[in-house]
This record gives structure tokens, sequence and C-alpha cells, in this order.
């Protein structure tokens, strides 16, 4: 079946996107405008949306969400040196994660949950990367490794086992780590600096995506998977610009789907693989913009476009 979209168009105001999550019921964005404190975006499978107030002021753009019980969990940067969480986005109440980070004040987050519902949080420091988990009420942090990190992501598998990726600007490599194994460095060939996104598929192989700028000129979104102790890659969109965000998602049938904004011609880019093959479909010409994919029941993708920042916020289903 040929890849085909729908857009929509909320009546929400377009904002800044820190991170999306789903639910069975709807999808949700963790936005925020400057100076403001966060909003989750919540859209439901019918299409209707709701703005949810959460009270919680934040430092940076570093910043996470995950769904349990149809409650929004939030992670974030409430100081330069503190990162923050709540169970309940909307109640107001929060809990220190971890304080006194040290490093550059870039920093990265990434949230998901176990299949008992423990939160699992990633903490990129600039520094070193770090992973915390919340059991009986407190947190233990342990740190996974060392470098200059300028991108991170993490996903849990069926097991509980976290699965963390992020790109050193050190060596200038995306690495991956998993429970139980040693810090992989993924391709020496690509150079994930921008954006790097991590899922893993029913059989609890590890996908990748990220922009390989490992060229001076062109540059390239690359997907790959780990197996079998090597990294089978890609490219999934070429020719796109840096700096650049992409999206990253496996749908039902467990096939990667990304989506990009490329160069000015190309504007927003979606691409599935099928097979050894990737089918791309233009979704918006001339938009530069904050491109997410959301899992699910569906895989909906959202954008909020820098050449119209007064916009509502847009939503890609894929059908």
């Amino acid at each position: 079946m040929a890849l085909a979209f729908t857009i929509e168009s909320s009546t929400l105001p377009s904002r800044y996107i820190h991170a999306a999550a789903a639910a069975p019921d709807a999808h949700y964005l963790l936005g925020s405008a400057s100076g403001a404190p966060f909003t989750i975006i919540s859209r439901s499978h019918d299409a209707r949306y709701r703005d949810l107030e959460t009270g919680h002021t934040h430092t940076g753009t570093a910043a996470a969400i995950a769904i349990h019980e149809g409650r929004p969990q939030l992670a974030w940067c409430s100081t330069a040196d503190e990162v923050s969480w709540t169970a309940d986005g909307t109640s107001g109440r929060a809990e220190r994660v971890v304080d006194g980070l040290s490093g550059p004040s870039q920093r990265h987050l990434a949230l998901a949950l176990d299949p008992d519902g423990t939160p699992v949080l990633l903490i990129g420091t600039g520094k070193s990367i770090l992973l915390a988990r919340r059991t009986g009420g407190s947190w233990s942090v342990e740190q996974i490794a060392t470098g200059c990190v300028m991108s991170a992501a993490l996903a849990v598998d069926a097991s509980g086992n976290a699965h963390v990726a992020w790109f050193d600007m050190n060596d200038r490599r995306t690495h991956l780590a998993t429970r139980g194994a040693q810090v992989i460095v993924v391709d020496a060939d690509h150079a994930g600096r921008w954006s790097v996104h991590l899922a893993i598929d029913a059989d609890g192989i590890p996908h990748l995506a990220f922009v390989d700028s490992s060229k001076k000129t062109k540059k390239h979104v690359v997907h790959g998977v780990w197996r079998d102790g090597r990294f089978e890659s890609s490219r999934a969109i070429e020719n796109v610009p840096i700096p650049i965000d992409i999206g990253f998602a496996l749908d039902a049938q467990q096939r990667p789907l990304v989506m990009a904004h490329g160069t000015k011609a190309q504007g927003l880019v979606l691409a599935r693989r099928e097979g050894k093959t990737w089918e791309r479909v233009q979704v918006l010409p001339g938009l530069h913009g904050m491109p997410h994919l959301i899992a699910g029941a569906a895989i909906v993708g959202t954008f909020a476009s820098y050449d119209e920042p007064e916009q509502y916020q847009r939503f890609v289903v894929v059908t």
C-alpha cells in the first residue's frame, strides 16, 4: 500500500514542541511559548484537541513526556543544574531527580516507562550520559558513559531493559548502549550529530535514525538496525540542511518512518521503509519546522513552522 497521509489543523496556536508521546486513546505534545510554563496539547483519535496547563516552568529546551494510565508524566530542567519529574503533569506536584549537574548548560532528556509503568529517565549533561530509574519512591542514578553529548535518545524494551543512543562530539560518532552490553560505536562511517532517535521493535532489535553529518557537503537522514553485531543502514531522506530536527517511529507493522524538513524546495518530507526500499512523499513544500513522529494506535506527525510562527499547530496523520 502506498504511503499516504492527511493534514489536520487544530485551533491551538503553534508553539515550540519539546517532546511527544502516545497513549491508547490520544497523542500528547509537550510544548511552550517563550517565557511561559509548559502546555500539553492532547489530540484524541477522533481529532479533538485540548490544551492542558501544567504550571511548571523550565530552563532551556530539555524536557520529556510519557503517558501512564492516561496521565502525562513530565521531566524537565527546572534549573540549569537540576532535573525534576512529576507523575501527573497537570497536578503541579513535582520531585527532584538529580541536582548539582556540572558541565555545559546544554541538556538532553528522554523519558520512557518499563512494562510495569516505572519511569526511566535519560539525562545528557553535556559531559556524560546518566540513566535514572524510580523505584520504591526514590531515584537511583548511574553513569552510562562520558563524553561531549550533543544528542541522545532512550527506549525501553518489553523486558524493561533500557537502550540508549547518543552522539559524542569528542569522537564524532553515534553510540549505542544496552543493558548488560558494552557501549558500541554504531558505525565509523556515520556521524549522527543531529537529532538521534531510537526505537525497539517487537523482536527487541534497536532501530536508530539520525542525520549523517560526516560529509562536509551533502547531509542525509540515516536509518539503521543493530543486528548480529553490526549496523545495517540505509539513507531514508537525502540532501537535508544542517542543523535539522527529524521525527522517527515504527508503525504497527514495524516499518520505520522518518519525517524531516529538507531543502527549501523539498519542504517537509515523509519516508517509510518497505523491505529494502524507501518510499518518500512531500508533505508540504517550502516548509522549515520542527517535525515529530508519534507511534501508538496510529502514526501521527506534528510540526510547527519556523517561517509561520503564528500559525495553528498542524498534524500529519499517516493513513
